[in-house]
């Protein structure tokens, strides 16, 4: 229903009514109503399917199982988005409690350093309450502040992530950071203190004035056992966000790999709409495009032109019933078959392969028998194994009679229509001379830079027609980059979280094993003394420092096999389950995790074992 951000004009446009005169099959149109202010929405929905059912009474030909559906404006545009932002949305909780994790782990270490500190408070008579209360106060600052960079932060990049989402959030969103932004952000901020600092301040207030002669501080066991299981739940979150981001990652190699069905190398598109006041006549329109097709195959640098009312990745292919000639209505075509005017170089301007029969020539069009091209996916599915060329089929609804045949005179490769991911729809190609159309897109194959050619293309149309105005200006590859723009976005975001996961169970890690070297220092420093070698104090390190990472990445593998089965609709031509993508991740967190241990434990045995020991 609605157009891109970008509309700075609009006018009204009108539909013949011959159109829903001659058949009841144009189920592609859709409403927008504005519901009286008491109807509710079951109510409409219950008239609407009221009569829905009639007409299917009446009509049994064509509203044979065709209902009426309503829904929330909002809801319907955001139909195709809202899994991916639903999906976003998860992410950035993941990245949210993985973050709070960290915080905590941070501290609860500092907690067992201030230990003593809040054994003498509590000494000197303040109670356990309070010192929970002042520790959660000094983690609200901490969050505060958190919370005002990322609001900031937030404000910095909004601009940016639109941008490169591009078509990927509705057309009538505006991203911005609003009121509802800014009460999330508070939300967050009054709430994450109770995730990451509840329980340091737990522990820590547990100190008790007895202990203040206690060498290490008070229930540090329990507090590094603490430590030890957040470790574990930021790696099983890494796990969970990197295994995400792999699949993305591998989706977009995927669609790189498929074969849009056109060679889009240096090849330019335009789409020039004729006025219908100034050109009433479809021979009008004809010589004013054939006029222009022309001009432009005479200017140096044009290697070929062609035009089509439909051009690949554009989605805009008008659709038609089809009748094969001496055959009943065809079954699973419910929504037509798709149709387009072409020009006779369309197919070798495009770079599209002829699989049977001929192109099209200068026979076509002027003869009375009217010639037809089909795609492979047409052949396949309306013909099914039979041999194309030859058959005549006719386009229109079949109670409309006096329709002409149309010939079968060659297949061609498919092109893909709607979007990489998708796969082509069965589309029959028709020369314009047949039936013209309006608007057309003009396609350019160069030698030189595309966007010369268009400025080439402009001058002539202007020569032609001053009034007349080249839209939708592109390359052929950058119509392919816009298809493939949502996945890159969902891969950038969650490659983004993943990694910032990643940074974040490496420093916590790093963090519990370097608490772990400072208790156990005095046993290493006697195991160097008694002649252990740094190696295998190293080894013996990181083979303790390992185990939340393997607890961890045990229970992120079996989460992301549970999480990713929910976006597998997202992904393309990988499975949820995807061994790479589970190897890759585990790998990357064994090699973080051995990396964030042997750190501290290389820098402690640096140190001299007979200082340690006389300070112990």
């Amino acid at each position: 229903f609605f157009p891109g951000r970008d509309v700075q004009l609009w006018r009204p446009v009108a539909y013949s009514p011959s159109v829903f005169r001659e058949s009841r099959r144009p189920h592609w149109l859709g409403v927008v109503a504005r519901r009286k202010p008491r109807l509710t929405l079951a109510q409409a929905t219950f008239d609407m399917e009221r009569i829905a059912r009639s007409l299917e009474r009446q009509y049994p030909e064509t509203n044979e199982k065709m209902g009426i559906r309503i829904e929330p404006l909002q809801r319907s545009l955001a139909h195709e988005a809202r899994p991916s932002l639903l999906l976003l949305t998860g992410a950035s909780a993941l990245l949210f409690i993985l973050v709070c994790a960290n915080i905590a782990n941070l501290q609860l270490g500092r907690a067992l350093a201030r230990a003593p500190e809040m054994a003498i408070r509590h000494a000197l008579g303040a109670r356990r309450g309070r010192l929970v209360r002042q520790l959660l106060i000094e983690s609200l600052v901490l969050a505060t502040i958190g919370g005002g960079l990322g609001l900031a932060l937030a404000v910095l990049v909004t601009a940016t992530l639109v941008r490169l989402a591009g078509a990927y959030i509705p057309v009538f969103a505006t991203v911005e950071v609003d009121r509802s932004v800014l009460l999330c952000t508070v939300l967050l901020t009054l709430a994450s203190p109770l995730l990451f600092g509840l329980l340091p301040a737990m522990t820590t207030s547990r100190s008790r004035s007895g202990r203040l002669n206690e060498r290490g501080p008070a229930g540090s066991r329990r507090a590094a056992s603490i430590r030890r299981a957040l470790v574990a739940v930021e790696v099983a979150l890494s796990i969970v966000l990197v295994v995400g981001s792999m699949l993305f990652l591998r989706s977009l190699v995927q669609l790189a790999q498929v074969d849009p069905g056109f060679t889009p190398d240096r090849v330019a598109a335009v789409k020039i709409t004729l006025p219908p006041a100034q050109y009433p006549t479809p021979q009008a329109q004809l010589a004013a495009f054939t006029e222009i097709d022309r001009r432009i195959r005479n200017q140096p640098g044009v290697q070929a032109v062609a035009a089509s009312s439909s051009v690949a990745l554009r989605g805009s292919s008008w659709t038609f019933d089809l009748t094969v000639e001496g055959r009943a209505p065809l079954d699973g075509l419910e929504h037509g078959i798709r149709h387009a005017s072409i020009t006779a170089d369309y197919f070798r301007t495009m770079g599209i392969r002829l699989l049977q029969g001929r192109m099209f020539d200068e026979r076509d069009g002027s003869n009375p028998q009217r010639t037809l091209i089909v795609n492979d996916s047409f052949a396949r599915k309306v013909f099914r194994g039979e041999n194309p060329i030859g058959k005549r089929v006719r386009f229109g609804p079949p109670e409309v009679p006096g329709r002409p045949l149309v010939e079968v005179v060659g297949v061609v490769a498919d092109e893909r229509q709607d979007a990489m991911d998708r796969p082509a729809e069965p589309l029959a190609y028709e020369p314009i001379a047949q039936k013209v159309q309006n608007p057309l897109t003009f396609v350019m194959r160069t030698g030189l830079e595309p966007s010369a050619v268009v400025a080439t293309a402009r001058r002539q149309v202007a020569l032609v027609d001053k009034d007349l105005a080249l839209t939708s200006v592109a390359t052929l590859q950058a119509v392919i980059d816009e298809s493939l723009r949502d996945y890159r976005f969902r891969t950038l975001l969650l490659t983004s979280f993943a990694t910032m996961a990643l940074l974040l169970a490496g420093l916590g890690t790093y963090g519990v094993v370097a608490h772990l070297i400072s208790q156990r220092s005095r046993e290493l420093a006697i195991r160097q003394a008694l002649g252990a070698r740094s190696t295998e104090l190293v080894r013996l390190v990181i083979s303790q420092g390992l185990g939340p990472v393997a607890a961890g990445t045990v229970a992120g593998l079996g989460t992301a096999a549970l999480i990713t089965s929910f976006i597998e609709s997202l992904l393309f031509g990988v499975r949820a389950v995807d061994p790479t993508a589970y190897a890759v991740a585990a790998a990357l967190l064994a090699c973080i995790g051995v990396a964030a241990c042997a750190v501290p434990a290389w820098r402690a045995t640096r140190a001299d074992s007979w200082v340690l020991l006389r300070e112990s």
